[in-house]
C-alpha cells in the first residue's frame, strides 16, 4: 500500500511539475502523452477531446505511431453515434478495454480505420471527467493481448493521473476561454473607434465598413445587410463575401415578393440562429452553410436593418460569439445613425452639429418607455450638465415581464468622453443581460470592460453603479452597489425616509472586485404607498451662489414632503427644488434621478 502511495505521490510531483493553466493545448497534450509513455510502459497512447456545442468527439493528440500521429489526429466522431467506444467511455463515465476485432465490432468501419491506422488491436479507454463535466477520454493502444496485461497493472496509477490531467484540463479551457473573450471584447473596443475616426461619405462606405469591420472580430465566410425602405416598399441587399480575390462586396435590389420573408428578420428582438428549412430564404443570396445568424433589426431615417452572419463550414455559433456580434450590432447602429446625421451638415456648422448628434444619440440611449407593472410605478429624468453628459440610468424588463432590471451610474468626468464611457457600458449591460447573469456577475462583467480599455488611457474613466432586480411575482427587490452611494426609501406608514447604504467598490479601478463586493445582501420590500429614489451626485452637490451645497438632506426632505405625488410629478418637484436652490448657478455636473413607486 505505502509502495502504492509513493507511486502517486512520484507522479502526482512529476504532473504538476509539468503543467500550468497557461500552457497552450498543444503542449499540454504533448507533455501528458510523454508522461504516460516513459512512466506506464506504453508506446501508443491517445486524447480525446469532446466538443459540446458542435456535438462530436475527435482524437486530439496521438502518441507513438511516428508519421502516423497526424492521422490519428483526424478521426472525428458525432456524438449521436453510441457504438464507438469512445463514447461510450464518456457516457458510462468508466474505464474499460475494447477489443477492436471481436465479432460484434469487426465489420464495423470506425473499429476497422482506428485498429488500421494504429496497428492495434486493443485499447484501454479511461473517460476524463471534471466534476460532472465530460471533457474527453484517455486511450492507451495494444497490439496484443500481453502488452495490456501488463499495462494494467498500472490501471489505478493511469487513471490516478487521468484525474490530474481532467483537473488541468479545465483550468486551461477557463484559462484560454477567458483570454479569448478579453481579446474579442478588446476587439470590439478598437472596431468601434475605427469606425468612430472614419469620415465616411455615402452609404456604401458605412455600410462596406460596418460589414468588414465585423468580418474581421470572428472567422466568418458570409456577411450581409439586409435593408428595408418602406416608403417604396424596396428591399436592398449588401453582400461582403469571401472570393478569390479577398472580401467583396455587392448590392443587390431585390423584387418584395420574391424575398418578402426577409422582412421577418427585420423585426427580431434578440439574435437568432437559422437552421435547415429555416435558411433556405437566403440560399439565393449566396449562402451555403448549415447554420446562420440574424442579429436584432433596428431602424434609423425611416429604413430598417438586420445584419447576417454565416459561416460556410459545419462549425456552429457559441454563445459568447453571438454576445459580441450583438453587441457590435448596436455599435453599429449607432456610427450608421451618426454618419447619416452628418452628411446634413454644412461645413460651417459641423463641430456643433457633431457634438449635438452626440447628444441626440445619448438621449435615444435613455428608456422611451418606463416599464409596465401592477405593482410599481417606475419614472427616470436625466439633466446633463454639458451637451454630452456621463450618467446613466435604464431600465430593462423581461419579455415575460416577471422582472425589472433597474440601474443608475455616474462615469467620472463630463462631456463627450464621459458620454462615450456611459454608452459603451450601456452596450455591454444590454448584450450581458440576455444570458440572465446575477447582479453581481454584471458588475464584474462592467468592472472588468472599463479596467482593461481605459487602464492605459490618458484620462482614466471610473464609472459608480447602483443596480436593482425587481421581482413582481415575489414582489421583492435585489439590489448592488459599486461605490454609488445611498438609496432613499419613504415609508408611508412611518412618514419616516430609510436611508439605505449600497456600498460596493468604484468599477474600472481594480481588475477584480473583493470578494466582500459578492456578498448577498438583505432584500428590499415596498408596501403600498412606499417609494425608492436613486440619484447622482450631481443632485446633492448642486450649489448656489453662497458656495453652499444642497446635499443629500435637501434631497430627503423634497421626498417626504412630496411622496403622494406619483413617480413623474415627484422627480420634477426635486428637479425644481434643485434649480430653486441654485438659482442663477450653473449646473457643474449631471443631475439624474430614478423613482420606483409601490402602487
Amino acid at each position: 500500500m505505502s509502495e502504492k502511495i509513493s507511486i502517486q505521490s512520484r507522479l502526482e510531483n512529476l504532473f504538476h511539475s509539468l503543467f500550468d493553466t497557461k500552457l497552450e493545448f498543444e503542449e499540454l497534450y504533448s507533455k501528458t502523452l510523454k508522461l504516460f509513455v516513459e512512466n506506464f510502459s506504453v508506446e501508443k497512447v491517445g486524447i480525446g477531446t469532446r466538443d459540446p456545442l458542435n456535438q462530436i468527439y475527435r482524437m486530439a493528440a496521438y502518441k507513438g505511431i511516428d508519421r502516423k500521429d497526424k492521422i490519428m489526429t483526424k478521426v472525428t466522431v458525432s456524438e449521436s453515434d453510441l457504438d464507438i467506444p469512445f463514447l461510450k467511455a464518456i457516457e458510462k463515465g468508466e474505464s474499460f478495454i475494447v477489443d477492436h476485432f471481436a465479432d460484434e465490432k469487426k465489420d464495423v468501419r470506425f473499429y476497422k480505420y482506428y485498429s488500421t491506422i494504429s496497428g492495434c488491436r486493443y485499447s484501454f479507454v479511461i473517460p476524463i471527467h471534471y466534476e460532472k463535466e465530460i471533457l474527453g477520454t484517455i486511450s492507451f493502444d495494444f497490439e496484443d493481448e500481453k502488452k495490456l496485461g501488463e499495462f494494467l497493472s498500472y490501471k489505478e496509477d493511469a487513471e490516478f493521473i487521468a484525474k490530474l490531467f481532467a483537473v488541468s484540463l479545465k483550468n486551461s479551457l477557463l484559462f484560454q476561454s477567458n483570454k479569448t473573450r478579453y481579446i474579442q471584447y478588446k476587439d470590439l473596443h478598437n472596431s468601434s473607434l475605427t469606425l468612430n475616426q472614419l469620415y465616411l461619405n455615402n452609404t456604401q462606405e458605412i455600410v462596406r465598413m460596418s460589414l468588414l469591420t465585423m468580418s474581421g472580430l470572428l472567422s466568418t465566410d458570409f456577411h450581409i445587410l439586409v435593408i428595408y425602405n418602406s416608403k417604396y416598399k424596396s428591399l436592398s441587399v449588401y453582400r461582403l463575401l469571401k472570393g478569390i480575390s479577398g472580401l467583396e462586396l455587392d448590392h443587390l435590389t431585390e423584387e418584395l415578393e420574391e424575398y418578402k420573408q426577409h422582412l421577418e428578420l427585420l423585426t427580431l428582438q434578440r439574435p437568432l440562429i437559422l437552421t435547415g428549412k429555416e435558411i433556405q430564404i437566403t440560399r439565393k443570396l449566396g449562402f451555403t452553410g448549415t447554420e446562420l445568424l440574424v442579429l436584432p433589426g433596428f431602424e434609423l431615417e425611416g429604413n430598417q436593418y438586420a445584419f447576417l452572419l454565416g459561416r460556410n463550414s459545419t462549425r456552429r455559433f457559441d454563445p459568447a460569439e453571438i454576445e459580441l456580434l450583438d453587441a457590435f450590432s448596436e455599435l453599429a447602429k449607432m456610427r450608421i445613425d451618426n454618419a447619416f446625421m452628418f452628411h446634413k451638415m454644412t461645413n460651417q456648422e459641423r463641430l456643433e452639429k457633431e457634438i449635438e448628434i452626440a447628444k441626440d444619440i445619448q438621449l435615444n440611449l435613455l428608456p422611451r418607455n418606463v416599464p409596465i407593472s401592477d405593482l410599481f410605478e417606475f419614472s427616470g429624468f436625466m439633466l446633463p450638465a454639458r451637451e454630452i453628459g456621463g450618467d446613466y440610468y435604464d431600465f430593462m424588463q423581461s419579455p415575460d415581464k416577471k422582472e425589472t432590471i433597474v440601474a443608475i451610474g455616474d462615469v467620472s468626468g463630463k462631456g463627450l468622453p464621459a458620454g462615450m464611457v456611459m454608452a459603451t457600458a450601456r452596450t455591454i449591460i444590454h448584450s450581458y443581460i440576455r444570458k440572465k447573469p446575477s447582479l453581481s456577475e454584471l458588475i464584474s462583467e462592467l468592472n472588468s470592460y472599463l479596467y482593461y480599455n481605459y487602464k492605459n488611457s490618458v484620462i482614466l474613466r471610473f464609472m459608480s453603479m447602483t443596480i436593482l432586480r425587481i421581482d413582481h411575482v415575489n414582489d421583492e427587490i435585489e439590489f448592488m452597489g459599486a461605490g454609488h452611494g445611498h438609496m432613499l426609501v419613504y415609508r408611508k406608514e412611518t412618514d419616516s425616509v430609510e436611508i439605505i447604504e449600497t456600498g460596493g467598490t468604484i468599477l474600472g479601478i481594480v481588475p477584480e472586485l473583493p470578494s466582500i463586493v459578492y456578498e448577498p445582501r438583505p432584500k428590499l420590500y415596498l408596501k403600498t404607498g412606499d417609494s425608492l429614489l436613486l440619484c447622482t451626485d450631481g443632485a446633492t452637490e448642486v450649489t448656489n451662489i453662497h458656495e453652499e451645497q444642497f446635499e443629500e438632506k435637501g434631497v430627503l426632505e423634497i421626498l417626504k414632503k412630496n411622496a403622494n405625488l406619483n413617480s413623474k410629478d415627484l422627480l420634477q418637484k426635486i428637479y425644481e427644488e434643485i434649480r430653486k436652490f441654485s438659482g442663477a448657478s450653473s449646473l457643474s455636473d449631471d443631475i439624474t434621478l430614478v423613482s420606483i413607486k409601490k402602487k
